[in-house]
């Protein structure tokens, strides 16, 4: 689905609410500007010697919906763990009409949650801290670093939480996974009230 498409589904569905013209998506001009930033990310390519070289930025493009979804998550006015909730539900929803109706139990598999993790990155919904590795081989003179990726992210959570490799997750496991000090998503790590 295209971007202009998501918002001219969004808008329609909002009008069906019965709010009239004026009902419009809070902080909308946030999210164009989130979803025309990851253009950018989806619309480069990384050499070898890691320079990224734009190729082309549309808003036309085909988008993973939930790509869109985790953008749209941004300008919903609820707490987190509706958020997370609905995330949830609709990943597992769509995860089952993709593989024909069968998922054990309430969960998502591991590429989902990994994407999930992607799309908040590309969306810019996690803090710098979460997103850093250092890279081992490059320690003399000076450590360097790297970008760290969704699979880094669910490996340091595992080490960090004693957790067993797994290929389903649960509404808990995705809620502990997003909002732990590995992952981060909307700065939820340093809240007071979360102890995960």
């Amino acid at each position: 689905m295209t971007y202009s498409a998501f918002v001219i589904v969004v808008r329609d569905e909002m009008k069906k609410m019965g709010k009239g013209e004026e009902f419009t998506i809070q902080l909308g001009h946030l999210l164009d500007r989130v979803v025309f930033a990851a253009l950018n990310f989806f619309d480069k390519e990384i050499e070898d010697n890691d320079k990224r070289v734009n190729l082309n930025v549309s808003s036309e493009r085909e988008l993973p919906v939930s790509f869109l979804l985790t953008v749209y998550s941004l300008a919903l006015n609820c707490c987190v763990d509706e958020r997370i909730n609905i995330l949830f539900d609709v990943l597992e929803r769509e995860e089952k009409a993709r593989i024909g109706g069968y998922l054990p139990g309430k969960s998502l598999p591991e590429d989902v949650v990994l994407n999930i993790i992607q799309y908040f990155q590309l969306s810019c919904q996690l803090p710098p801290q979460t997103q850093v590795m250092p890279k081992p081989d490059a320690k003399y003179p000076v450590q360097t670093y790297r970008r760290a990726g969704p699979k880094d992210m669910i490996e340091k959570y595992r080490e960090g939480n004693g957790s067993s490799d797994t290929s389903t997750y649960d509404i808990e496991d995705f809620r502990k996974i997003i909002c732990s000090p590995e992952v981060c998503a909307w700065g939820e790590c340093y809240s007071k009230q979360r102890k995960y």
